[in-house]
């Protein structure tokens, strides 16, 4: 039989089958988990003890649910449960959901549901919103009682796009019209990208054949690897100052690994600043990153190019042919951005990047010997930026990305167009996707915005990539 301190992570979550034995992972790999939480290890392959849990049947569990709760308590509150005859409405179906998933509703669930009865399918359709919006104080207030530190893993955003999943399937819309309205609600991760009308100002770059260069085609020679580090730092002031000293931080624990030159590109205030936008003098972040050997580029803001300014000046201060050079560049993703809670996308997506790059250093050059450019997050379309025909469109989602510099610097490695976006654009402009560039994780992603798409792809494969890697950190 498992022992009971899987519990702790909550039945059918990813955590648990880890630690039960469940997953696809080695035991060993098991058996580091386990001893991260200070549980002893599994001697042998766990056997299926299926029979012996009969009560606790493996399942599909929600999130927001964990089955670990008694099945008399509410889904969302943790409240006695109150008897009442079910109808045909999307309330009565709601509650029939929960009772499902093995819990019963409270007052305050059949009150609601008593309301979304009355209102029917296409009212209660246009006030989704307001209904998750009901649920949710208490669903975060039941999270914290019944399943602990588990509540403080998972962030709200996805506690709510889970209780909006379980809204939606109580609603049964009809008629063409509520059916494009459901598809408008749910279309953040299900849209296909739209095609873009050609842009002038990409014509000269997206022109030249897709047929690039061929690559050096020989490994990197380990003991005369040299490893690069480009970074650029926009330093807002106010909420984005944390923000860009948690990118120095990170900078400061990985300097160690990379034994070549620490580029950084500081902008600094420009009369064309967004309103609301003040800096922190650049003197602050070179303080930040003091001790560390680092090489500063101090240029004005350009709203218009963003790291476009200093990328090419950093590429031309470490420009070699050596087969054996490597460059990792990154930047202060989230600054722009640092009145949204750390949980949402755009803090959760910067710290991915780093780990799953900087701090995956030799898995990067790994894929460097075969590869011209690796990085995280790589998004794939077939639509062309540009002339049509000249190639598929693609990037690291982000702007995350390590290249080797004999094959970085074959090129026109310096022109950029003339957008914000220049720098993501860079390895498309530069690489073949197909036989150029790899992925170090999530290939082929979606909108990294959209929370939903976080809850439901992202966080699950980053949680299994850091287990797999063997630095699982679930703080």
């Amino acid at each position: 039989m498992v022992d009971c301190d899987c519990d702790q992570f909550g039945l059918g979550s990813r955590a648990y089958q880890i630690c039960a034995g469940e997953s696809e992972l080695p035991l060993r790999k098991v058996n580091q988990f386990r001893a991260l939480y200070g549980i002893m290890p599994l001697a042998d392959e766990p056997v299926d003890a299926s029979a012996e849990r009969i009560a606790r049947p493996k399942a599909n569990v929600s999130r927001v649910a964990p089955k670990s709760a008694g099945k008399r308590d509410c889904f969302v509150c943790g409240g006695g449960a109150k008897v009442a005859t079910l109808t045909d409405g999307p309330g009565s179906r709601l509650i029939a959901i929960f009772k499902s998933k093995g819990f019963e509703a409270c007052d305050a669930c059949y009150e609601l549901a008593a309301k979304m009865d009355q209102w029917g399918d296409e009212v209660c359709l246009a006030k989704v919103p307001e209904i998750v919006a009901d649920i949710l104080p208490r669903a975060l207030e039941w999270e914290r009682a019944k399943v602990g530190w588990l509540a403080r893993l998972i962030p709200e955003s996805i506690t709510a796009a889970a209780i909006r999943k379980v809204v939606m399937a109580a609603i049964q819309p009809t008629g063409r019209g509520l059916r494009q309205q459901r598809l408008t609600i749910n279309r953040a991760t299900t849209a296909k990208p739209r095609a873009r009308a050609p842009r002038p100002h990409m014509a000269k770059f997206v022109s030249r054949s897709h047929n690039f260069p061929p690559l050096a085609g020989v490994p990197i020679d380990r003991e005369k690897l040299v490893t690069h580090m480009l970074y650029h730092f926009m330093p807002l002031a106010g909420q984005g100052e944390a923000i860009w000293r948690k990118h120095a931080d990170w900078l400061r624990e990985v300097r160690s690994d990379f034994n070549g030159r620490l580029l950084v590109g500081i902008a600094t205030a420009s009369g064309d600043d967004r309103p609301g936008h003040f800096f922190s003098h650049h003197e602050a972040v070179k303080e930040s990153l003091a001790g560390l050997d680092a090489e500063f580029i101090v240029v004005r803001n350009d709203k218009k190019m963003g790291e476009g300014v200093t990328f090419p000046r950093m590429l031309e201060a470490i420009k070699t042919n050596d087969r054996n050079a490597v460059f990792f560049y990154g930047h202060t993703k989230g600054v722009t951005r640092a009145d949204q809670p750390e949980h949402m996308p755009p803090h959760l997506w910067a710290e991915a990047m780093f780990d799953t790059l900087f701090r995956n250093r030799d898995s990067a050059v790994s894929q460097l010997d075969r590869y011209g450019i690796t990085g995280p997050f790589l998004m794939r379309g077939n639509q062309p930026i540009g002339r049509p025909g000249v190639g598929p469109w693609w990037f690291f989602s982000g702007t995350f990305f390590a290249a080797r510099c004999v094959d970085a610097f074959r090129g026109n490695w310096s022109k950029l167009p003339k957008h914000y976006g220049c720098v993501e654009q860079w390895p498309r402009l530069n690489f073949n996707r197909d036989s150029q560039a790899s992925c170090l994780f999530l290939d082929n992603c979606q909108n990294l915005y959209d929370a939903v798409y976080w809850s439901d792809v992202v966080t699950p494969a980053f949680e299994q990539w850091r287990v797999e890697n063997a630095r699982l950190s679930l703080c």
